[in-house]
């Protein structure tokens, strides 16, 4: 419950791709195979963070993600 707690005040963009992204890695054979169709939604999130929030990495420094735990 805190994990989804947590999720549903993240904004909506970020938890939709990594949930594409998932789920697009998973279907396919091969880390690398896997790993190549997460790079498009990254850099969609990255530039909508750059649009909609002070920076492209929606605020948060290195500092800020190691406190969240992201």
């Amino acid at each position: 419950m805190e994990l989804a707690t947590r999720i549903a005040g993240m904004p909506r963009l970020g938890p939709a791709l990594t949930k594409r992204a998932v789920s697009q890695a998973e279907d396919l054979p091969g880390p690398h195979t896997g790993l190549d169709p997460v790079f498009g939604p990254h850099h969609l999130a990255h530039a909508y963070s750059a649009e909609t929030a002070p920076d492209a990495l929606g605020g948060m420094d290195i500092r800020a993600m190691k406190e969240a735990g992201t």
